[in-house]
């Protein structure tokens, strides 16, 4: 079985590399989210969309920085290399949108329905924020590899979601216990403070990248 703590701390390596053009890329994708928030309406739909393209850059950027310097541009790479199947992802990682949507509506009403999808600001409960943010997290584990297998081995959307969902299967406990310190890293710094996001977010993706590593690896 793979080993969670160990895909942070490969992932911890590799942004020790070159952590400063690290900060830089996470300091243009926390304003990036941030804009995103701002945006009426579709402003959600739109971050689920265009992170999972965000996300096929910041993958081959871990690969460059392996063996070479990464560049700041790195985080756009998904955009030149796999446009077509990451926007495809990014449409069908919309489900995390949906489920939080249904939590959010079982939990808060049309409130907590308005705010997930159109990004409406209203007043809702603590614990219904953390339920929908685990509701998330839990949906999208078996897409967890999808962004991987599709920059890496070009597959096509629905042969990545397939191999993603079978892969994170046969890995269920580290996906969960993986998915528990995503959700408990991200809300300490957002309790403390926010802008310490700039540095979470590519260890973040650079320990998704150790997973994949690990859990392909063992299976080929």
């Amino acid at each position: 079985m793979a080993n969670a703590l160990a895909w942070y701390r490969d992932g911890l390596r590799l942004v020790l590399r070159a952590p400063g053009k690290w900060l830089l890329i996470g300091a243009l994708y926390f304003v990036f989210l941030l804009a995103l928030d701002l945006v009426p309406v579709i402003g959600p739909t739109l971050r689920v969309v265009l992170a999972t393209l965000i996300e096929g850059g910041l993958l081959l950027a871990c690969r460059r920085a392996e063996t070479d310097q990464i560049q700041v541009s790195d985080m756009l790479a998904g955009f030149q290399r796999a446009f077509q199947p990451l926007l495809v992802l990014g449409i069908i990682s919309m489900t995390t949108l949906a489920g939080a949507a249904l939590t959010a509506t079982s939990l808060e009403g049309e409130i907590g329905f308005r705010r997930v999808v159109f990004g409406e600001r209203g007043p809702m409960e603590l614990s219904s924020v953390m339920a929908i943010d685990v509701t998330s997290i839990l949906i999208g584990i078996p897409l967890v590899f999808a962004s991987a297998l599709i920059v890496f081995h070009a597959l096509n959307p629905a042969t990545a979601v397939k191999q993603s969902a079978r892969a994170a299967l046969m890995n269920v406990p580290a996906l969960v216990t993986a998915g528990a310190i995503n959700f408990l890293l991200i809300w300490f710094v957002l309790a403390t403070l926010p802008l310490l996001l700039i540095a979470l977010l590519p260890w973040l993706v650079s320990a998704s990248y150790a997973a994949y590593k690990d859990v392909f690896r063992a299976a080929t």
